[in-house]
């Protein structure tokens, strides 16, 4: 895998106060778990998930409880905050509730996202309504995978970061890959931060990039 840059250098070059957008699933542990190690100023930074599921609060399944035990639990100091979505409400009140506290939050400075194999990223999904969602963020009633009923940021708020990175790791993101660097207009693909764009993949070398 070739590493240009790193996520801890982005969170150094932050102001004051920053906002950095976290992805969930399983695929980030590790990285979180080492990133709390990291010296990096927890203090100066907002952490929000780029999306939520649907479900209980609590529920093992939600990416604020594996935020909270990867990273959150294991930092030497409080975060400047973390603003999870209430996604226990539903898509459209949690949606909603969030679009309210993120105008009061810091610009988001960061992202980490994901990428699906269907080429999906945070919950924004080929052909879903969402995609085309402004604001900071969406409902998701029928996303291809369960739960269907989320909450996600929009291409418009992921599009404020000044750095992302995609951590695509795995064969099973290699056809979303290629068919990403082939110019195909997966949701992935739309994301366009302000400053630089970064893959990180364990596939070959030809697809791991940065702009």
């Amino acid at each position: 895998m070739q590493r240009r840059g790193s996520c801890g250098a982005c969170a150094t070059r932050a102001p004051a106060r920053a906002r950095w957008c976290w992805r969930g699933g399983r695929t980030p542990v590790a990285l979180y778990e080492r990133l709390a190690q990291a010296p990096i100023p927890w203090e100066r930074l907002v952490l929000v998930p780029s999306d939520e599921r649907c479900l209980p609060e609590g529920a093992p399944e939600r990416n604020d409880v594996m935020l909270a035990r990867a990273l959150l639990s294991r930092l030497p100091v409080k975060p400047g905050g973390f603003v999870p979505i209430p996604a226990h409400k539903g898509p459209a009140v949690a949606a909603a509730e969030f679009e309210k506290v993120a105008l009061g939050v810091p610009p988001i400075r960061a992202a980490i996202l994901g990428l699906g194999e269907d080429g999906h990223t945070a919950s924004l999904f080929p052909g879903d309504e969402a995609l085309e969602a402004r604001g900071w963020a969406a409902p998701v009633w029928r996303a291809p995978k369960p739960p269907p009923e989320r909450v996600t940021l929009t291409l418009e708020a992921l599009g404020r970061a000044d750095d992302v990175l995609f951590l695509a790791l795995g064969t099973a993101k290699e056809d979303a890959l290629r068919r990403w660097m082939a110019g195909e207009a997966l949701p992935a693909a739309r994301v366009h931060p302000r400053k630089s764009l970064a893959v990180f993949t364990d596939r070959d070398p030809a697809f791991s990039s940065q702009r």
